[in-house]
């Protein structure tokens, strides 16, 4: 069922679309190396991780949750907290990927929840796993003097540690296109410029984290996703960025930053975000690895 104010031709563009992202297809070019998403289980994910056009995806899981990975598409696990951090879930991502992305938000009491201290300490498990591997993505602000990353990252160069790359989330407040899409960024850079390091923006979109969230019209979410996609293929530092999120989350009744309804149709920004750059397969990257036997550790953790 469609949310209220939703354009009833999403649908058709988005069949547009997957028809002209086929074709290209047959024209040898891929989806840009950068670009991915954020992905849990719901009935029509695994067309839609296939038709959405992007390099990569991720669960917030060390495996992909049973979904089903497309050809030329790189499947990124995740450690996601402390309860993560055993051999067997460090062990299947070393089967599902080579590349590993560190904690959730262990600034946030309801998502991963970790002291510098518990994070620093248990870091090195994740290391060990010889996997090119990112920074813990805080919810707060990592540019900000005395951030959580910073004190993490301050603590990981005194002990030696390896940080190959920065993890980030981003969420828009202002709904204001221009500025949007120029405060994040103002954001990246910022980021960029304190840490030195490549940066993979691992959610983003525009929401107001108000209780309820508050969401921007379809359209505007619909240009934003255009417009983001523009602006982060053109900096260099940012080696990948994923929409959040995938799959539809009803859990406000009032959803609008998904890219696919519930009944498995493209939303607009999903019609959007699917029309992304596209290039040559010889200057794509794919990496990572078939998980052949998945075994199901845990249940999923919810990325919320």
């Amino acid at each position: 069922m469609r949310l209220r104010g939703a354009p009833q031709s999403a649908g058709l563009w988005g069949i547009f679309l997957l028809a002209s992202c086929v074709f290209v297809t047959g024209c040898a070019v891929a989806a840009s190396p950068k670009k991915g998403v954020g992905a849990w289980d719901f009935p029509h994910v695994d067309r839609a991780i296939a038709e959405i056009n992007v390099s990569w995806f991720y669960t917030w899981q060390p495996h992909t949750m049973r979904i089903t990975k497309p050809d030329r598409v790189e499947f990124v696990p995740m450690i996601w907290g402390e309860t993560f951090v055993k051999p067997k879930q460090l062990e299947l991502a070393k089967k599902s990927g080579s590349v590993l992305l560190g904690f959730n938000e262990p600034d946030q009491q309801d998502q991963s929840n970790m002291t510098v201290q518990q994070a620093l300490d248990l870091w090195p498990h994740l290391t060990a796993t010889g996997m090119r591997i990112g920074s813990p993505a805080t919810a707060a602000d990592p540019s900000w003097s005395g951030s959580w990353l910073e004190q993490f990252m301050d603590g990981a160069k005194a002990r030696g540690y390896r940080v190959d790359f920065v993890c980030v989330h981003w969420y828009g407040e202002t709904f204001d296109l221009d500025r949007a899409v120029n405060n994040l960024k103002n954001f990246l850079q910022a980021v960029h410029h304190k840490f030195q390091l490549p940066i993979w923006l691992t959610e983003y979109s525009l929401i107001r984290w108000s209780n309820p969230p508050i969401y921007p019209s379809w359209e505007q979410q619909a240009k934003f996703a255009s417009k983001s996609i523009e602006m982060l293929e053109t900096l260099s530092f940012v080696e990948r960025y994923a929409w959040y999120s995938l799959s539809p989350w009803m859990k406000d009744g009032s959803d609008r930053n998904s890219l696919y309804y519930q009944d498995g149709d493209l939303t607009p920004a999903g019609v959007a975000y699917q029309k992304g750059p596209t290039m040559p397969p010889s200057n794509t990257h794919t990496g990572g690895t078939e998980v052949l036997d998945e075994t199901w550790l845990d249940p999923p953790i919810s990325p919320f």
